[in-house]
């Protein structure tokens, strides 16, 4: 395993964080096979993943992911890149998939008296969409650095022709921190669905919501594994393994999203999204494909416009609604989906979280990834102090390393062809099982200020992520005593009905932090209606009311003081 943080604002150390740290590093250590991606490994699969992008600001920053994917993780050290265009690549589409996270632009609108609040100038938000798509770099980098879908007998004009895929956000949705009350979202779908570039006949264009389920093939061997028989045999053995090299999920957590109060128990997903995505799982992700005898996905990526498990903060979370994320993690266990990370957006920083403890094993079996990525156009390092006050408010046993200024994330997949030729030697589900031992999952968070400087990276091996590799009786990763405990066959029942079956309640980051424990009280006794984020707000301009209802008391008195002061001096 490698893990690389940059040397500049790391987060703080905590003793929580430590000992959590300290453990997951002696268990990795302990697995003794191949980790970090090494010089000449064969890369199966680059996916970027963005969010929080302002459509009429500098959008150079499509310039440093051009770099970055064609150069590598070192891209930000280069001294003098290759000349090309703004925002196009040299190289022949480097990038597997681009993936959209929410906040594509600010459809809606803000003032300092309002705050956000929604457009009502419909035209007004199509236009925002359109500049975005149009936007030269942006042309530039979907045209030259993405890879380009198979060829369609007939596509219609706008429709994307290169691997462009995402959901939607509150700001790209219409309303800050909304959800389904919002009166317009069918309107701004077919806007988003513009952007992204979905035909007009698809069935998204008819659904209630932006979720999608997409693949992309693994790429066909380079040069160096053609030339050399033995490598070129490994390559094209683990290709056979599997029907994709990577799967998508993502979800939409806003047009069916239930409103985020005190009582924690609102939905996020909706039963027609949750319907879909049990059908996902049950037909196109998890286990063996009975036409072809493969596993459908080598790794499967589950998208989402908010955090999933790095719940500490007072941002929007599936940590704010419990029974949702337990429904998602019990659905993923249900159909025994394994070698599936996490991505999402939102919070205007770059954050790679990764929980190893009995919680996760419980919840799916082997340890969760999450990786988030925010901010292209802006971060929480505009605001003055706030860097400093993220790391020190909301420190997190889960987090890997956080990065609080404007960023971009990718995820590669990547296997050493000189180890597989060693597990061609084996047969069957030993084979596959001996092969993602040298199947590297890497994320990365690059900074866009410091031109593609990989800032944040973990590296595992993808069976990692599996039960038998991560978190089963006979896993390498985990130091449970006792088995990993089977859960319910049916998801939406939270009882034991089923003989052992137990429902795995996946609880939020413990120890919560102290302001973060604090909003929560105030939450549940005073603002029981409002989110967490809308307690700090109340909080904070209730607290400069009162501040300057002091100031101007004191002020008052000040002056009445020394209006009697002078009277007295004008009688004496």
């Amino acid at each position: 395993m490698q893990i690389v943080m940059s040397d500049e604002k790391k987060s703080v150390t905590t003793a929580a964080w430590a000992a959590s740290l300290l453990c997951f590093l002696f268990m990795i250590l302990s697995i003794g096979t191949v980790a970090a991606a090494q010089e000449g490994s064969h890369e199966l699969a680059q996916i970027v993943f963005v969010s929080c992008n302002q459509h009429d600001r500098d959008q150079n920053y499509w310039d440093v992911i051009a770099a970055t994917v064609e150069h590598g993780k070192d891209a930000g050290q280069l001294n003098k890149p290759l000349k090309r265009a703004t925002g196009s690549c040299a190289a022949n589409s480097p990038v597997d998939a681009l993936v959209w996270l929410g906040d594509a632009v600010y459809a809606d609108n803000f003032s300092a008296f309002r705050g956000c609040y929604p457009n009502t100038d419909l035209e007004l938000v199509r236009s925002k969409f359109t500049k975005q798509r149009n936007a030269p770099e942006y042309v530039a980098f979907r045209q030259t650095c993405v890879r380009q879908r198979p060829t369609l007998a007939f596509r219609e004009d706008g429709e994307e022709t290169q691997f462009v895929m995402g959901v939607w956000d509150d700001h790209d949705m219409g309303k800050n921190d909304g959800g389904a009350e919002y009166a317009d979202k069918d309107a701004t779908q077919q806007f988003f669905l513009d952007f992204l570039g979905v035909a007009k006949n698809s069935p998204r264009r008819k659904q209630k919501g932006v979720y999608v389920f997409e693949t992309i093939p693994f790429r066909a061997l380079d040069s160096n594994a053609s030339v050399n028989p033995a490598k070129s045999a490994a390559i094209k053995e683990l290709h056979s393994l599997y029907d994709h090299a990577v799967c998508f999920l993502l979800l939409d957590a806003r047009y069916f999203r239930e409103p985020s109060n005190a009582t924690r128990s609102g939905d996020m997903l909706g039963e027609v999204q949750w319907k879909w995505l049990e059908e996902r799982l049950r037909n196109d992700v998890a286990g063996q494909n009975p036409v072809s005898g493969r596993e459908r996905c080598a790794l499967t990526i589950v998208g989402s416009g908010v955090q999933v498990i790095m719940d500490e903060k007072v941002s929007e979370s599936w940590g704010a609604f419990p029974l949702s994320r337990n429904r998602l993690f019990l659905l993923l266990r249900r159909y025994k989906s394994e070698r599936v990370i996490f991505i999402s957006g939102d919070v205007h920083l770059g954050e790679i979280g990764m929980d190893t403890t009995q919680d996760a094993m419980e919840a799916l079996g082997y340890p969760i990834l999450e990786a988030t990525s925010s901010g292209l156009t802006h971060s929480s390092a505009t605001f003055w102090g706030l860097p400093t006050l993220m790391r020190t408010l909301f420190p997190s046993p889960r987090r890997v390393g956080i990065y609080i200024e404007r960023n971009f994330g990718v995820v590669r997949l990547t296997a050493d062809p000189e180890a597989l030729i060693m597990a061609l030697k084996r047969d069957g589900k030993a084979q596959r099982h001996q092969f993602e031992r040298y199947i590297n999952v890497s994320v990365f968070i690059h900074s866009i200020p410091q031109q593609g400087k990989a800032v944040l990276q973990l590296s595992l091996p993808l069976d990692v992520f599996t039960i038998d590799g991560g978190g089963g009786t006979k896993g390498r990763f985990t130091t449970l005593t006792s088995a990993v405990k089977r859960t319910c066959e049916d998801p939406s029942k939270e009882n034991t009905e089923n003989g052992d079956c137990s429902p795995a309640y996946y609880p939020r980051s413990a120890p919560l932090p102290v302001f973060t424990s604090l909003i929560q009280f105030l939450q549940r006794h005073i603002w029981p209606q409002h989110t967490l984020l809308q307690v700090v707000s109340t909080v904070v301009s209730t607290s400069v009311l009162l501040l300057l209802a002091a100031t101007a008391v004191f002020c008052i008195r000040l002056w009445n003081t020394g209006s009697k002061g002078k009277k007295r001096e004008k009688i004496s």
